[in-house]
């Protein structure tokens, strides 16, 4: 991590990156994820640090960039940083200690790592949304503070529920922090009233189709991202690393898979969706760490 891309053609910085990202043949036990300029080195500490190593030679001497070191992050959490320093790992000392976590990081700008790390990432990002929803509010036009939270702002929230189960009760801190934000807008657009009537409330989180504001709350959100995203891994995943077939088994394969038939709105004729019941202690883990 840590180098600049041949913005704004990133497809191009790709396909100038592969000849790097190939030479990692020659750490096969070695996992690389890379997406444009965000390089992935998994692996035992030892290897991983001499493909680190080798990494920043082939960028100087295939695309003559340098790797910083001060944006390189390093995740161990099983070893300590005196451990990491010494032999056999050698670590090299230009990365500086406070680079180096030991319960999670960020990637992509989805949390990985321990439970209370996933807790607290979430919780600041939905603080931080909270913040610019009310930042909106500064706005003189109501309008346009409507439209960019719902083009917008509520959007900031789907990418991070794809990669966390958002529905557990330990995200419960975060959850009530976006939708009290998102509420704090609905009272915004009701500058005349001092309350509002329940089903007011049930109004502006209606969809567009069916009348509403087309707001959505965390639990309108949550679940369904992380399923989808979940079963997207699960068909996509074995095909590029066949290593990781087991690790996401399809979710019909789940004891708690179940499918609910429902009736199309009004008189409309009756269709059917499957729904899927996970409940927490079945939910496979994404990822885990010795």
């Amino acid at each position: 991590r840590g180098i600049i891309p041949l913005q704004p053609y990133p497809g191009l910085y790709c396909l100038a990156l592969q000849p790097v990202l190939n030479r990692f043949q020659e750490f096969p036990s070695c996992f690389i994820v890379a997406y444009c300029d965000d390089v992935q080195i998994v692996g035992p500490p030892a290897d991983a640090a001499r493909a680190l190593e080798r990494y920043g030679v082939l960028l100087h001497d295939i695309l003559q960039q340098e790797l910083r070191p001060d944006k390189t992050t390093v995740f161990a959490p099983s070893y300590s940083i005196a451990a990491l320093r010494a032999a056999p790992h050698f670590l090299p000392s230009i990365i500086p200690d406070e680079k180096i976590h030991f319960d999670g990081i960020r990637v992509l700008g989805c949390p990985v790592g321990t439970t209370d790390f996933k807790v607290r990432f979430v919780t600041d990002t939905a603080s931080s949304i909270a913040t610019d929803l009310a930042t909106v509010g500064l706005c003189p036009s109501l309008h346009v503070q409507y439209i960019l939270t719902l083009k917008s702002l509520q959007h900031s929230i789907t990418h991070l529920l794809r990669s966390v189960n958002g529905g557990a009760p330990a995200f419960h801190r975060a959850q009530t922090t976006y939708d009290t934000a998102l509420l704090g807008v609905v009272r915004r657009l009701t500058p005349l009233t001092d309350s509002l009537h329940p089903i007011s409330t049930s109004l502006a989180f209606t969809a567009l189709r069916h009348g509403g504001l087309g707001l959505r709350r965390w639990a309108d959100v949550a679940d369904a991202a992380f399923v989808a995203s979940y079963s997207h891994c699960a068909a996509a995943l074995p095909s590029h690393y066949p290593s990781l077939a087991t690790t996401f088994p399809p979710i019909s394969s789940f004891p708690t898979y179940t499918t609910t038939p429902l009736r199309g709105v009004g008189s409309g004729p009756p269709f059917h969706l499957s729904l899927i019941h996970i409940s927490e202690p079945t939910r496979p883990r994404l990822m885990s760490y010795a």
